[in-house]
């Protein structure tokens, strides 16, 4: 079976409560907004930290996405899992070159300007990787897909090739940082604003949520999750750059945005999975009472009347209680079917049923299909006056259906019962035995009638009467 987390409809309650979260972000980056360059304690270690958070977040997505890219070939899906893929690699790169980190870095010691060329190509490099998903999404038509050989070797390609993109790019910085302009002064952002990119890059930014938002409507969790994150990344950069300053508020803000925007999507593939766990939970238990089900008649099929009887036969042991089984028989169907055909013949079949089941009232009893035109009924806790009058009300049933026979006469039945209060050492065969014979009695003595036979023989007990 095929499932696909990116086209999953997303219920109401998601939209709700990313929406809800999402609010909660928007209020508190406005409410930042009015002092985000209030300084407070240096720590490398939030940083840190919320590089470590993510790093795994975004590995997740990026190989989720690059499943969901194997599963429907789409080419747009290949291209945000590479951003994602892209985006973590970027991350761990930055994380061991950034200025006031350890002494010795894990790749390279990085200055001020490097760490933070770097971030500007993660943070851009990520939103070009969304742009290129958004375009392949609207341009492609919905069902371009590639071949199986094609999604192999992009997943190679994007697999090796992305990692080594990035540890270019790094060791580039490191030797030709200086041929660029700088982006940071003594710590602050300054020359954002005075090279006149920082508001057209956030410009672009928001550009991008709304072009995805257009694009997706938000039709899956994914798409609603994808929307959020791309949103509280443009939030963690707004408070970022308008913080004019490492380790103030705006700062610390826009780390906590950045955790937000990488956790939310593997959230959105949480939430589906679980869902789709329940799914498949529903369908077997579906799957196993269809199992147990006569498929024309709906009533209980031959391997749920013997699990019953020997299960019901147990109990009444245990409970010292009476056992009684119907065997019913429709008189004369072949030569009703072979008059009105097979198809008649199957919407009798509905019809005796329907009236067989109406009868056993109980929620404890069991109607059963045992074979072809042939019904039984297991009556748990009932003695043999009591099955009697269950077999004369299904008799009277069928009667009343009137449905015509080749003969001339209404459709009929023969029912014969048996009942038994079993002992340990008795087996359920007797029970249906004797009620085999007890309806060959009834159809030898003339069809469309009762035979009971007599109890069989049990240890002397007082009889239950049948509730």
């Amino acid at each position: 079976m095929r499932v696909s987390f990116a086209t999953e409809t997303a219920l109401p309650l998601h939209r709700a409560a990313f929406g809800a979260v999402g609010f909660v972000f928007c209020a508190v980056a406005t409410a930042v907004m009015i002092w985000p360059s209030a300084p407070l304690p240096a720590s490398v270690r939030a940083v840190i930290a919320a590089i470590v958070v993510t790093l795994p977040a975004n590995w997740v997505t990026a190989y989720l996405l690059q499943e969901q890219f194997s599963l429907l070939r789409r080419p747009s899906l290949a291209v945000l899992g590479a951003g994602f893929w892209y985006s973590a690699m970027m991350s761990a790169c930055y994380l061991v070159a950034l200025p006031g980190a350890p002494d010795e870095p894990m790749l390279y010691r990085a200055d001020e300007q490097t760490s933070t060329w770097l971030w500007v190509i993660w943070r851009f490099g990520f939103l070009v990787f969304i742009f290129a998903f958004v375009v392949l999404d609207k341009l492609l038509p919905v069902k371009t897909t590639v071949s199986r050989r094609t999604v192999i070797a992009t997943r190679y390609l994007l697999g090796f090739g992305i990692p080594i993109l990035v540890v270019l790019l790094a060791y580039g910085l490191e030797w030709g940082h200086g041929y660029l302009p700088a982006v940071i002064d003594q710590g602050r952002f300054d020359p954002w604003f005075s090279l006149a990119v920082g508001f057209p890059a956030l410009a672009f930014h928001l550009a991008l949520v709304l072009a995805f938002v257009a694009l997706t409507r938000l039709k899956s969790l994914t798409d609603v999750a994808f929307t959020f994150a791309l949103l509280a990344w443009l939030l963690g950069d707004t408070l970022t750059l308008t913080a004019t300053a490492r380790f103030t508020l705006g700062w610390y803000m826009g780390l906590l945005e950045y955790v937000a925007s990488c956790l939310a999507v593997p959230a959105a593939f949480l939430i589906r999975l679980n869902a789709l766990y329940v799914q498949v939970d529903k369908l077997n238990e579906s799957l196993a009472a269809l199992a147990l089900l006569d498929g024309m008649t709906g009533l209980a099929n031959r391997r749920q009347f013997d699990q019953r009887l020997a299960a019901e036969w147990l109990a009444a042991i245990r409970r010292r209680e009476w056992l009684a089984l119907l065997m019913i028989d429709v008189d004369r169907f072949k030569m009703f079917n072979d008059r009105f055909g097979h198809g008649a013949g199957d919407e009798c079949l509905k019809s005796i049923a329907l009236a067989i089941q109406n009868a056993a009232k109980r929620s404890l009893d069991l109607a059963a299909r045992y074979g072809g035109e042939e019904f039984a009924v297991i009556l748990p806790a009932t003695e043999r006056a009591g099955a009697i009058l269950v077999a004369e009300r299904i008799l009277s049933t069928i009667r009343e259906l009137a449905i015509p026979h080749p003969d001339g006469n209404p459709v009929s039945v023969s029912i014969g019962l048996a009942t038994v209060r079993p002992r340990i050492d008795d087996q359920a065969e007797a029970l249906a035995r004797a009620a085999d014979d007890a309806l060959y009695r009834a159809k030898s003595e003339g069809k469309d009638r009762v035979v009971a036979a007599d109890p069989i023989p049990s240890p002397p007990a007082t009889e239950a009467a049948r509730p």
